[in-house]
């Protein structure tokens, strides 16, 4: 096989590899929707999910039309015309992401629409220098597509971020691969760019190359966003401490020892006695070590019963989230570990002694856990 011969094989190689990639993209955004469709439509926090979804399929619209441009090779106008369309499909992408995740995280954040200002200011000025260009055959457009793209590729990788810092522990190891997906993802476009194709064109065989290199990365850090979003909720994984409503800590004759509540407001005792926990006793009398964590429901809220070796915890919760069984079993964990030879010791039935006020040194170590995403 001669270098002619090698040439057009890795051509097509890299064609298929550009429908390989733009599938892939595509794959993701549907990932979210169906993430969206599922956890519940009506729900703001879960357009979050939408509007990701939608990010990424505009975004694999993008890439598609970009990749058939640059691999197929067309004419000039139809070039520059199918080149505006890709860049507008990005930038209507980041839009709708950033106006969403905005209006829904404005209260915590608090960054007074900078990223939604950032892209339609982006779109506004690429509308500009598109008239621009067709009109007055101004090639500025070209120009800053550089800073577009930088911007395209921080932004989700700083909301990614923010996800990660208000997640579990076990989850932002998960974001932290999605991470590393969306800083290679540039990287592995990078070497597409119309001024990449300029600088290198020169070294032909050695470029194709390259791109076909840079081709494996993008599937890599296609691969990594997916295996770090897969399950995600972003709404649920972000605010899980708004999720918890409160902890109980029970011996085994149902006698509470700990408690300790996350609402503003309080839930009253004597319920979560009569409708929930208490009422359940048959469910404790078959709940043995090593069994599975018992999920029941207590209203609008959840609880998750788990027994330990002379304790059994229950934790309320607004609704489920990826780790909830997780913080759970720290909980239940650290109690048994700061406070088992004090259980053994006391005599619990004695119902004389003030047991919960001795056993109050768990808030600070609840608190310990909560304030660093679990251990």
């Amino acid at each position: 096989m001669d270098i002619v011969d090698l040439t057009i094989l890795i051509k097509d190689l890299n064609i298929a590899l550009n429908f390989v990639i733009s599938v892939f993209v595509l794959q993701i955004g549907l990932m979210f929707i169906l993430q969206w469709y599922k956890l519940g439509r009506q729900d703001l926090d879960n357009k979050v999910a939408l509007s990701y979804g939608i990010y990424y399929t505009l975004f694999a619209i993008s890439i598609f039309l970009y990749f058939y441009i640059i691999g197929i090779g067309v004419d000039p106008y139809l070039f520059d015309l199918l080149f505006v369309i890709s860049t507008f499909m990005r930038l209507i992408g980041g839009i709708i992401l950033s106006v969403m995740l905005d209006i829904t995280l404005k209260d915590i954040w608090n960054l007074k629409y900078v990223f939604s200002i950032l892209f339609i200011s982006m779109f506004l000025i690429f509308s500009i220098l598109t008239i621009t260009h067709f009109i007055f055959n101004h090639f500025l457009m070209y120009k800053v597509i550089e800073l577009f793209n930088l911007m395209f590729s921080l932004i989700p990788i700083i909301f990614t971020y923010y996800f990660m810092k208000k997640s579990l522990k076990i989850i932002r190891r998960k974001l932290k691969v999605a991470i590393i997906g969306l800083i290679l993802l540039p990287m592995g476009l990078a070497f597409t760019s119309i001024r990449a194709r300029m600088f290198f064109e020169k070294l032909d065989f050695t470029y194709l190359i390259m791109v076909s290199i840079s081709r494996f990365i993008i599937i890599i850090s296609l691969m990594l966003i997916m295996i770090g979003f897969t399950e995600y909720s972003f709404s649920s994984e972000s605010s899980w401490k708004e999720n918890l409503v409160s902890i109980y800590i029970f011996d085994q004759s149902n006698r509470i020892l700990f408690h300790k509540n996350f609402l503003k407001f309080q839930i009253k005792r004597e319920d979560v006695l009569s409708k929930g926990i208490r009422g359940i006793k048959s469910t404790l009398e078959n709940f043995d070590i090593g069994n599975d964590i018992q999920i029941l429901n207590f209203g609008n809220n959840t609880i998750l019963l788990e027994k330990g070796g002379r304790i059994f915890t229950a934790m309320i919760i607004k609704k489920k989230f990826l780790n909830d069984q997780y913080l759970l079993r720290e909980i239940t964990s650290k109690f048994e570990y700061y406070f088992w030879s004090y259980l053994e010791g006391f005599d619990l039935s004695d119902r004389s002694l003030d047991i919960e006020s001795f056993f109050q040194p768990m808030d600070s170590v609840i608190n310990n856990i909560l304030s660093h995403g679990g251990i």
